[in-house]
């Protein structure tokens, strides 16, 4: 068995021997040659740089068009996480309308900003505004932010200090990762919204400034479109990489599953992040380290297979997810899809239902409901959900007694359901009336694929028996519901 210093040496050295042929190939200097004030500036790197500016593009008080990317930034976050009590309140408004009506404040009297909030001695927040509509508070928008790092900020600690003052419903935490990397979170009041979610508002609230007819807003404006560049520069970049099999090898090697191994993964970071800032200049150092480059990999190749296999409308807005949606949903209609590759630890599983799949890698479809709040799923909905799935039953399901089933304060908070590697469930939390929380991803069905076998079908397109029935049973499982 091969010891943890001696693997640790074999990992750095792949991750050198990677840097040393991306420098010499020149793979990751593909960015717009354009002037980019945030890629010259190095705010790309830091994460409190990007709060600083979209806290720029959210507060009302610095210029007044920001109230058309509160409504964008709101709307898309309210689709991305299935809850649209959060843009409810402000359907009806746009442009002028809006502007004279949504306004900004922090949410601490002590403080006039809205990034880096003190909480308790040494905590921060990240960024945290409260939003009205017409001198009256609607929502309360709480956000830590990440830049491919670990969330081990103390969310309880946030949560019991924002919450106060605040009416039932108004309070909205969020998790956003600028580089696509996903969280799981086991405090339930944060909800990981995707990347995408934040590049769509972005970019949308760009395009708004550039067809403004009026000088003013000329500096605002390129301003956005700069930034809405940066963020999403990683996907075009993607594309270019994976052009052929030397790079698509490069690449995994420079970050692989077996790297994400929690016995080694902070070092090997760590090591990343400083020989590729001594190894690359600029823009190419950054994106080395900043990205998950397996799982963009083979989110992409789950990608080509679905366009090959399927008449499914595909999106990949952040890289790391597949987006599906289909002419129809057969009788599913509040549901969407996403597929992406996770490791095992990565599934919000507990126990030694977690520990069981630690190390392993798994496609995973999952939906997400996007319709309001008051629109729960019921028990008795999700056995009907078990008709889509492949040599599963879900009837368990609705037996509170099912192993791995949580309490909290004597309250049915969520049950852990079977998992294996021809399929499962995730985490169905439940409330009082035996509802699921639509605000908690469901997980319909994991699929288990072999870390060898991915890496070679990720590199030459060439896919062996084994990954070709995974990936078909993935395509089976998105079938049964939106054909």
């Amino acid at each position: 068995m091969e010891s943890k210093k001696r693997r640790l040496n074999r990992l750095k050295q792949q991750i050198d021997q990677s840097l040393g042929a991306i420098k010499k190939s020149g793979l990751l200097n593909g960015q717009s040659e354009d002037f980019n004030i945030f890629r010259a500036t190095g705010c790309s790197s830091y994460e409190i740089r990007h709060a600083a500016f979209f806290a720029w593009l959210f507060d009302t008080r610095q210029h007044d068009k920001a109230a058309n990317f509160i409504l964008h930034f709101f709307r898309e976050v309210a689709s991305d996480i299935g809850d649209h009590s959060l843009d409810k309140a402000f359907r009806n408004f746009k442009g002028n309308v809006a502007s004279k009506s949504i306004s900004v404040a922090p949410i601490f009297k002590k403080s006039e900003s809205l990034t880096e909030l003190v909480i308790g001695e040494k905590k921060r927040i990240d960024f945290a505004a409260d939003v009205s509509v017409k001198g009256s508070r609607v929502a309360r928008i709480v956000i830590e932010f990440k830049l491919k790092g670990e969330v081990n900020n103390d969310l309880d600690l946030y949560y019991k200090e924002v919450k106060k003052g605040c009416k039932k419903g108004d309070l909205h935490c969020f998790i956003i990762d600028f580089s696509g990397k996903e969280h799981y979170v086991e405090n339930r009041n944060f909800s990981t919204v995707n990347s995408g979610a934040l590049i769509e508002a972005v970019g949308l609230h760009a395009d708004y400034l550039e067809g403004l007819d009026d000088e003013r807003y000329g500096p605002v404006g390129q301003a956005t479109k700069q930034y809405h560049q940066l963020i999403k520069e990683h996907i075009g970049l993607f594309d270019q990489a994976v052009k052929d099999d030397c790079s698509r090898e490069l690449l995994w090697n420079l970050w692989s599953p077996e790297m994400e191994n929690e016995d080694v993964a902070e070092e090997l970071d760590e090591y990343l992040e400083i020989e590729a800032e001594k190894r690359l200049v600029g823009d190419a150092a950054d994106e080395a380290y900043f990205h998950r480059w397996w799982q963009l990999l083979s989110t992409h190749n789950i990608l080509s297979f679905l366009k090959r296999e399927s008449d499914f409308e595909l999106t990949m807005p952040d890289g790391y997810t597949v987006n599906v949606t289909g002419k129809e949903n057969r009788g599913f209609p509040n549901l969407r899809f996403k597929v992406s590759v996770v490791r095992g630890e990565w599934v919000g599983l507990v126990g030694k239902n977690k520990r069981k799949l630690s190390g392993k890698l798994y496609v995973r479809v999952y939906a997400r409901a996007f319709h309001d709040k008051n629109e729960k799923i019921s028990i008795k909905q999700l056995d009907k959900l078990g008709a889509g799935l492949l040599d599963m039953n879900i009837n368990d399901i609705g037996d509170l007694g099912w192993p791995g089933f949580i309490e909290r304060d004597g309250v049915p908070v969520s049950t852990a359901a079977f998992v294996e590697s021809e399929g499962g469930f995730e985490v169905f939390h439940i409330n009082k009336r035996n509802k699921i929380n639509s605000l908690d991803r469901t997980l319909i069905f994991l699929v288990e694929v072999d870390e060898s076998d991915l890496r070679v079908s990720v590199v030459t397109g060439k896919y062996s028996s084994n990954i070709s029935n995974s990936l078909k049973r993935v395509h089976q499982v998105l079938l049964n519901f939106i054909g």
